[in-house]
């Protein structure tokens, strides 16, 4: 679970910044869902962002985009579980004490 391993609290900042870019903030927490990536070693894993029928996928590091990716990431290389806005908001409260 390599989310679970992230130290740096502006990482899942940037993943609320842009479900919330995508329409999926607060408003509509219960229709956006996040994945994050379970390969590497957790420090900025690699998302997807999914909702209201679109898919996005993002690059942990810089939280851009990823442009090399025709639709989605790999099922295999993704959570299983599913979190809303409102998971990352507690996982980054769990974060910053």
């Amino acid at each position: 679970r390599p989310w679970e391993q992230v130290s740096d609290p502006s990482y899942f900042r940037k993943v609320m910044g842009n479900m919330f870019s995508l329409g999926l903030g607060p408003r509509r927490s219960e229709e956006g869902r996040v994945r994050f990536g379970v390969t590497g070693d957790g420090h900025a894993p690699n998302y997807q962002i999914e909702g209201s029928g679109l898919k996005r996928c993002y690059r942990g590091m810089g939280h851009a985009e990823a442009s090399d990716v025709d639709e989605e990431f790999a099922p295999a290389n993704l959570s299983d579980q599913q979190f809303t806005y409102k998971d990352v908001e507690a996982m980054l409260a769990r974060l910053i004490g």
